[in-house]
């Protein structure tokens, strides 16, 4: 999974990124499918699926872009979504980073996931997707909308959710939300300050999840209305809870303290555009 996804960093071609990104819907499946937790085989299933709409609609964009005349498939190139293959391509985008409607797959998945499979997931997934973004549809104002609605959705469902595991992976989408919106806004602070934070986002909810893993492991369930007396049980890892909790909550001091921040002036120019 991690193989797969630094590869399509480096990839300068639509093509050769589509197979990296094809590899890393196939390589996360199979972390799932490795899992312990009951009902992982069945979740996994259900990521498969979601891969494999994901890459079929990666190949149909990229068909159609290359035969309408496109010059390569040089994947620096910004693309249009007013056009039948960047539609495609766009909406294969909005899969990978779990854009409303098709959020359900990365708490699906991070809550069937093992303990340490619950990190490799938070890493190694949807912020793939920003990245992509970023590189083919810089700019594009329907990302402000559809990362607002992100941020919505993802706090709402974080607030609702009792198992402690699917609250993480539903704020990471909050805080991916961000990052896509920042991407539509598209001037040079807006990018700098996605990048940024996708990073610091990455860092803590890794963090998060790991910590919440070790919870599962020892108590058997992640829910935060069974763990009452943790603190006596678990010091160390309830301390470590505590901490990663205010690090994904952009306490002050913590890295996504700082790019919030950042995002927040990156935000501000969107109006004066």
């Amino acid at each position: 999974l991690a193989g797969s996804v630094v590869s399509a960093l480096f990839v300068g071609d639509l093509i050769s990124f589509v197979a990296a990104a094809s590899l890393a819907g196939l390589a996360a499946a199979w972390v799932v499918f490795a899992s312990p937790v009951e009902g992982a085989s069945r979740a996994g299933a259900r990521l498969l699926i979601w891969s494999g709409l994901e890459g079929l609609l990666f190949l149909v964009g990229v068909a159609l872009h290359l035969s309408g005349g496109a010059q390569g498939s040089v994947f620096t190139q910004q693309l249009d979504i007013r056009t039948i293959g960047g539609a495609f391509i766009f909406a294969a985008l909005m899969i990978r980073v779990g854009a409303p409607f098709a959020h359900v797959w990365l708490k699906d998945a991070v809550g069937h996931a093992s303990a340490t499979g619950g990190g490799a997931l938070s890493a190694f997934t949807t912020t793939l997707g920003v990245y992509a973004l970023a590189r083919l549809f810089p700019s594009e104002p329907v990302l402000v909308w559809v990362g607002g609605a992100m941020i919505v959705l993802g706090a709402f469902y974080a607030a609702a959710e009792d198992d402690l595991r699917r609250a993480g992976a539903y704020a990471f989408a909050a805080q991916t939300g961000l990052c896509v919106a920042l991407v539509g806004v598209g001037t040079p602070l807006a990018l700098a300050a996605a990048e940024g934070h996708a990073f610091a986002a990455i860092l803590s909810f890794v963090a998060f999840q790991l910590v919440g893993g070790a919870v599962l492991e020892r108590f058997g369930s992640a829910r935060l209305s069974e763990l009452a007396g943790v603190g006596r049980t678990m010091p160390i890892s309830a301390f470590l809870l505590l901490g990663s909790g205010l690090a994904v909550a952009a306490a002050p001091g913590f890295a996504l303290y700082a790019t919030h921040a950042v995002a927040l002036e990156a935000m501000a120019e969107w109006d004066l555009r």
